[in-house]
């Protein structure tokens, strides 16, 4: 892990623990509609409306999410929304009636969405202290740091899912998982208190010098190119959703537990062939492959049910798709202006993730077919839509993690000026070369 790159900070390997309590217990991601439908007995639509709810509450929160950080930093937003979400799936574990559950959900997505947009904007600043390896004195490979930091946060968030798929399929009732997630998310809580406070915080960021700040003709540039970037994962985003939205309609309920468990079991083990493929095929041709996966695995799932091989395939697709896109917008973006960027992305992918927990669950209502026609038609438009943007990717890809001034905003290649002193000047000099 260590060779031709720098070992990972501290303070990251905190926020990773974190990461990993908060995550040991996962069931409202996955098992929400069926507590809403077998639970609570609420309708397909009724359903939908929760989950919809659910999202436009995390989309809210996305779109404040800079605003939130200014005001009480990053590991302020960490440790209040451990603190909501651990209400909220306490309030789930007991909700009786469509109308309660859609409170609860509302503050979980809320809550859930401000805690994990913080610990994805924290990234770039932490390991901007990152050191170059003594074992060799080289330059990181700082494409492969990145990657593999995004890959640490999603392993340990997706360890966690074992163990939660496992008792959801050994038939554990589902109030009983909610009230145990309920737990593990307050004891993350308390294990956020060592965390420092000064993280992402203005004072504590690289300075990015005069003469590398961008015109407002090439901001301008940068802000267009960053909404592009971030639209492109739409598709992708839209497919990701059916696997536990439209598949809970169109599967029998011991075959979707069933499924959940493959998928977490996979999403651990198969995460560290990540990093190799990434290395090999570059970020645009794996996102690429990542997104067919997907699209033809959960079309598959959704005709044949009871089989795992459809579970395996969309899962390794899912992984490339839950780790390149975060690291690419952190890279593309200011390293002071990480949390804001992170939150309209989370935002475009709020949306659209709404309009697919909404839509799914009714189109594998009305016919598998044409459940599976719509998964394959959304992975065609995001191959489609990522290959508009592989340059942008590439660039993003490329950013060194010591440069604050974000890879499509930073105006090096126009100056070939060093971005911060003293460590980054020969890396950042080698990537524009």
């Amino acid at each position: 892990m260590k060779r031709g790159g720098r070992p990972l900070p501290t303070v990251f390997w905190r926020a990773w623990w974190v990461v990993l309590v908060a995550r040991a217990a996962q069931f409202v991601e996955a098992f929400l509609p069926l507590l809403l439908l077998q639970g609570i007995g609420a309708s397909a639509g009724g359903t939908a409306v929760v989950l919809v709810v659910q999202q436009l509450a995390s989309t809210l929160t996305y779109w404040g999410e800079g605003r939130l950080v200014r005001r009480f930093g990053l590991t302020g937003v960490i440790r209040w929304g451990l603190l909501g979400s651990a209400v909220a799936v306490a309030g789930l574990a007991t909700a009786h009636s469509v109308a309660t559950g859609a409170v609860a959900a509302a503050v979980y997505g809320a809550s859930s969405g401000a805690w994990r947009s913080a610990v994805q904007a924290a990234v770039p600043s932490v390991l901007a202290t990152a050191q170059t390896d003594p074992d060799t004195g080289d330059a990181a490979d700082d494409a492969s740091v990145r990657s593999r930091a995004f890959g640490a946060i999603f392993w340990a968030a997706n360890l966690g899912a074992i163990a939660s798929a496992a008792a959801a399929a050994w038939g554990v009732p589902l109030r009983a998982l909610f009230a145990v997630q309920a737990l593990t998310t307050g004891a993350a809580f308390l294990l956020s208190w060592l965390l420092p406070s000064s993280v992402g915080r203005a004072g504590s960021l690289p300075h990015v010098p005069d003469s590398q700040a961008p015109t407002a003709a090439d901001a301008h540039r940068a802000r267009r190119n960053t909404r592009l970037l971030m639209l492109a994962f739409v598709p992708a985003t839209v497919l990701m959703f059916q696997a536990f939205g439209g598949l809970a309609v169109a599967m029998p309920p011991d075959a979707y537990r069933q499924m959940v468990l493959v998928n977490a079991v996979v999403l651990v083990l198969a995460q560290p062939l990540t990093l190799p493929l990434l290395k090999w095929a570059g970020a645009s041709a794996a996102t690429v492959g990542g997104i067919v996966a997907m699209a033809v695995g959960i079309a598959a799932q959704a005709l044949w049910p009871d089989s795992l091989v459809p579970t395996l395939v969309w899962t390794l697709g899912e992984l490339l798709i839950i780790i390149v896109p975060g690291a690419l917008i952190t890279a593309a973006v200011p390293m002071a202006d990480a949390a804001e960027y992170v939150g309209r992305f989370q935002v475009v992918q709020g949306v659209a993730a709404a309009a697919a927990l909404y839509f799914g669950p009714l189109l594998a209502g009305s016919g598998t077919t044409t459940f599976a026609a719509a998964c394959l038609g959304a992975g065609l438009a995001g191959v489609g839509s990522v290959l508009l943007v592989r340059s942008l990717v590439s660039a993003a890809w490329g950013q060194p993690i010591t440069c604050p001034c974000g890879a499509l905003f930073c105006v090096c290649t126009q100056t070939h000026a060093a971005c911060a002193n003293p460590t980054p000047i020969v890396a950042h000099q080698a990537v524009v070369a």
